[in-house]
């Protein structure tokens, strides 16, 4: 037979109500809802980009740990300049819901980066990103073309795209200024802000 003191009874009850108190705190966190923006970017997918001359900014965003079946889009905020936005649209998947959000900048921005947040309204659970208006072309400068006495032309350009506004150079083609023809094309994978011809 094992015989308990009093002194150990007591602390074992306390041990009892202490964790009593706790879990309900632990589950209740665990099960939290979490928003994260999945996509953010113009017409052109280039995330985190628009076109600031006009375009259409399309954002999504994922909500899980809801612990309900249901999320209406007015259920979802997107904060931008002190201004709150109800998103248009929210589908259940495997993972919880997707949401999006589509605003019709056809008219232009200002050229410049804006902050914004995700917000799900009634956990205030929330994310946030950043989407840059690039509305400037990129620069040329620096052309020029030798003709060389072997019959071969040698060309030289620089092609400069603003590093904080620009999206980045995706592709240089390189015409016939008569007909029009591609005579080359040289492709980016990966975000260029500069490329010099000649020795790139």
């Amino acid at each position: 037979m094992v015989r308990i003191k009093i002194n150990e009874r007591k602390w074992i009850a306390c041990f009892i109500i202490a964790l009593l108190f706790t879990i309900p705190f632990y589950t209740a966190d665990g099960m939290a809802a979490t928003v994260s923006v999945s996509k953010n970017s113009g017409r052109d997918n280039f995330n985190g980009y628009l076109n600031g001359k006009g375009d259409v900014w399309t954002v999504q965003a994922t909500v899980t740990n809801l612990g309900t079946d249901i999320l209406s889009p007015n259920d979802l905020s997107l904060v931008l300049g002190g201004r709150g936005d109800e998103f248009d649209s929210c589908n259940s998947n495997d993972l919880g819901f997707t949401c999006e959000y589509i605003s019709d900048v056809s008219t232009g921005v200002p050229e410049d980066s804006y902050t914004f947040e995700v917000k799900h309204l009634p956990s205030n659970a929330g994310d946030g990103d950043t989407i840059v208006a690039d509305s400037s072309a990129p620069e040329v400068t620096g052309v020029s073309v030798e003709q060389r006495t072997d019959g071969k032309v040698h060309l030289n350009f620089m092609a400069k795209d603003k590093p904080n506004f620009g999206v980045g150079l995706s592709k240089i083609e390189i015409l016939d200024a008569d007909t029009q023809q591609v005579l080359q094309e040289i492709s980016f994978t990966e975000r260029r802000v500069e490329f010099n011809y000649a020795s790139d």
